[in-house]
Parts: C-alpha cells; structure tokens; sequence
C-alpha cells in the first residue's frame, strides 16, 4: 500500500487548535502536543526508515530536515493529505494518533461530545461537585449558568469560566427551596442564552454538616430539611426547565444524588437519595418520548474542598500523614478517592448527545463498591 494517497475532510478552525501527535514505529512513540493554525498549516515529517522527526505543524516549512521523508500535510480549508499508506480522518483534529508500518498509516479524531453551543444550567455550581461539572461543561464550549445561593460566588465562578473558556456564564443567587425564584431564574437563563438544553441538580446541603445518624435525632424537621433542598429542590429546577427541552425536542437533566441510596447509613441520608432516583426515574419515563433523556450520578467519597480540608484536620489530629488518612477513607474497589473532576467528566458525556442510550438509570461514580453486586 506504500505510495498510496489518501485524501480525507478536516475541519479549519479560525484559531489555535492543540493537536495531540502520536507516532509509533517499531515501539518508538514520540507525542505533542502541537498547533495548528488557520493561516499556517505545513507538513509532518518522519525518517526514511519510519521514525518520527519532531515537527512543528505552525512553521509550515516546504522541506524537512535532511534525510526525511513528507508523512502528512494539513491544509487550511479543508484536506488532510497522507503521501504514504491509507488511513481515516474526520472532524476537529483534537486528536491525530498515526502507526507508521510497512503497509499501515491510520488517523483516528478523538470523540467529540457535540457540546459546544449548548447552554447549561447548573444548580449548586459554585462549589464541590457542581464547580467541577460546572467547568467540565464550559471545558467542552458549554455556556454555563451558575445558580446557588450567595450572590458574590456565584458571579466569581461566571466571571472565572468566561475567562478561562471563553464561553458565556452567568451567575444568579438562588435559593432552590423558593419555586418563584427558581422560576425566575431559569426565565433569566433563557433570556440571555436564548434557551437552555442541559439541567445537572447539585445543590445539596452536605449531609455531615452537624447532622445525627440515630433514630432518636431524627426528627421531622431533619428529614423535611433534606427533602426540600435535595428532592424538592431538583423537582422545582426540571419543572421549570422541561417546558423549554419540551418546546425544543432535546434536552438533558441530570440528578446528583449519592451512594447513600444504596446504603442505609442513616434514615435522613438515605430517603433523601432514593427519593432522587425514584424522581429521575419518574421523569425519564415521561420526558423520555419527548427528546429529554434524564440520569442519576451516584458520587462516593469524592474529594473537595471539604473532603481536603478535612483530611487536613484528620492528619492534625491524629498526627498521621495526609496519605495515611486518605488510605483509611478510601475503602471503595480502586483504594482510592475520586476526584471532582472525575465525576464531572462522567457527568460531561451524559449531558451530551453521545449519552442517548442512558436514561431512567443510576450510574454510580465512587470507583466501586466492594462485594455487593447492583444490576
């Protein structure tokens, strides 16, 4: 097959675009990342026995070092041209992995999400979890609206995702135990966005926070409190978004809830998460004909601002090392506690597209529970 071109469409994006360049001949690899711009595309090159010549793309130099040989060359516009061996390409270049052999040269894109444009709305995104899904989205070209309580941090987080991703954010003090304000709310979203097409729940109030786990401590107001932030809050939220997804025929909600649905750590902590569930899985089934896919994330033991501050205290108190304390908090399947962030990139491709065949399901994001098996 050597000698053959191969001639595929590539997408020209009017600015910087990171291009991850893998190469691997005979178990060497050589990686990126490198840039390509709009205005200068130019060639990779590789040595005559197929081994990779660091290159970078934005010098769009005519003739390689000496003793190379051309592999590819990007043009602005439209074609990404192989002058050996055959291969596949398609869409934005964020990723170009190529096997130089003697008769195989293969590109494969990365996976686009198909997020960018969307509009979000992210209910206890100024902190913890929310934060990160809140930036996991706006990673992605998701324009994000912030709703939590405290005014001031919620136009910080907008402010930070504008300047770091360059997508529209907004942040609007609400308290989802008001129905007017959270009406209010999403009005405004949509005002500024011009609609609104992904609701991820997470305002909560951490359940560690000065609560009792016996019988006897839990009393009517402790469980009500749960409900009508975590339960209640979320109804009050896709109430007033899903006549939006409804009009526009798309849309996604996604509940954070807990592994606590699963265990019966406490009556409180419990009934507020299966109460979630049971929500989604009521929505599902009825939004579902009506393009709105709707899931429940399950996080475990997920490190925070909380969860690393108390570690901190943990370690200050008892004298033993942060990574000790962390050893004895992390009992899921992987021993290890999962980020945030981990949760969010979850989180990130249930809201997307790709996600259609999940709706009305838990998906469990703590990295394993030992011995109990759920199906």
């Amino acid at each position: 097959m050597l000698g053959r071109t191969y001639r595929a469409r590539a997408g020209c994006p009017n600015s910087d675009i990171p291009v991850s360049v893998e190469i691997s001949s005979q178990g060497a690899r050589h990686a990126g990342p490198f840039f390509l711009r709009a205005d200068r595309m130019g060639p990779f090159w590789v040595d005559r026995d197929g081994s990779a010549v660091e290159q970078d793309f934005s010098h769009g130099l005519e003739a390689g070092p000496e003793g190379t040989r051309k592999l590819a060359v990007v043009t602005c516009g439209g074609e990404l041209q192989f002058e050996d061996g055959v291969g596949n390409y398609a869409g934005d270049p964020r990723s170009l992995f190529v096997e130089i052999g003697d008769c195989l040269l293969d590109s494969v894109a990365g996976m686009d999400l198909h997020l960018s444009g969307k509009r979000a709305i992210v209910a206890g995104g100024s902190k913890g979890i929310g934060l990160a899904i809140a930036r996991g989205l706006a990673a992605e070209g998701v324009d994000v609206a912030i709703l939590a309580r405290t005014e001031s941090t919620v136009l910080d987080v907008a402010r930070d995702l504008t300047s770091e991703f360059g997508v529209r954010a907004i942040g609007i003090a609400t308290d989802t135990r008001d129905d007017d304000a959270v009406q209010r709310s999403v009005r405004r979203v949509v005002e500024e966005f011009g609609g609104v097409d992904i609701l991820v729940n997470s305002a909560a109030t951490p359940f560690s926070a000065g609560r009792s786990f016996d019988l006897e401590a839990t009393s009517d107001d402790v469980v009500r409190g749960e409900i009508d932030v975590k339960v209640l809050g979320y109804l009050r939220t896709a109430r007033a978004v899903a006549p939006y997804l409804i009009d526009q025929g798309w849309g996604r909600i996604i509940n954070i809830s807990g592994l606590g649905a699963r265990q019966a750590t406490s009556i409180a902590h419990t009934i507020r998460n299966v109460s979630v569930s049971a929500l989604t899985k009521n929505l599902a089934d009825e939004l579902g004909p009506k393009g709105i896919n709707v899931t429940v994330v399950h996080p475990g033991v997920t490190r925070t601002e909380r969860l690393t501050a108390r570690i901190a205290r943990e370690s200050e108190d008892s004298g033993r090392p942060p990574a000790q304390v962390e050893e004895g908090i992390a009992t899921n399947s992987i021993h290890r506690i999962i980020d945030a962030e981990e949760v969010a990139d979850v989180v990130t491709f249930l809201a997307s597209p790709r996600s259609i065949a999940i709706t009305g399901d838990a998906v469990a994001v703590g990295g394993g529970v030992p011995g109990p098996v759920y199906y």
